[in-house]
């Protein structure tokens, strides 16, 4: 994965930024300064035409950083960065395809460093389970002793019940996630300084 002339260029008219900022943290910067009112997938993915892989692995990452250590993973994703759909008011995918896209990308970097490896090992961790009973039947008995079934809506319908799992990925990625970020700092600076 290498940076393409256009994000070089970008980074390169942006040294103040970058020294209050960082380089992870500006090429964030610089996708959201074009951000339009579409959807977070489609300026992802025009952001990815524009500027190529590398930074579309850095927002991915960084987003995904960002939400974590905020709210955990169940926030990374109620707030649809798993899925690109966006906004926590949303239903979102389970599927989590843009979370199975950072893995992708992840596994083209050069990150092959022990810290690295041991957030991979999380991400590829991260599932979502949902409860997926739409109706709870329940028995009740009558005043002649005989059983009813009440049906009622689930309340919990489309809730994600693997809470515990998500909490104990937020402890682990937390032992690494400063570590970490200083990996990714060193990382994308690599990538995007021209060499002299």
């Amino acid at each position: 994965m290498i940076a393409n002339n256009a994000l070089i260029q970008e980074i390169n008219n942006r040294k103040e930024e970058i020294v209050n900022d960082g380089y992870h943290q500006t090429i964030l910067n610089i996708m959201y300064s074009y951000y339009v009112t579409k959807s977070y997938k489609e300026n992802l993915d025009w952001f990815e035409q524009k500027f190529g892989t590398l930074a579309k692995f850095a927002v991915l990452i960084g987003k995904y950083n960002q939400q974590v250590c905020n709210g955990g993973h169940f926030q990374y994703y109620n707030n649809g960065y798993c899925d690109g759909i966006g906004g926590c008011l949303n239903e979102h995918d389970s599927h989590i395809p843009l979370h199975k896209e950072l893995i992708e990308l992840f596994n083209q970097s050069d990150l092959k460093d022990a810290v690295s490896l041991q957030v991979l090992k999380i991400l590829e961790s991260l599932h979502i389970e949902l409860d997926e009973e739409e109706y709870i039947e329940e028995e009740i008995e009558d005043d002649y002793g005989e059983i009813e079934i009440n049906e009622s809506e689930n309340p919990d319908y489309l809730e994600v019940i693997n809470t515990s799992h998500l909490n104990h990925l937020d402890q682990l990625y937390y032992t690494y996630n400063e570590q970490f970020m200083e990996i990714l700092e060193k990382y994308f600076k690599d990538k995007t300084t021209i060499k002299e």
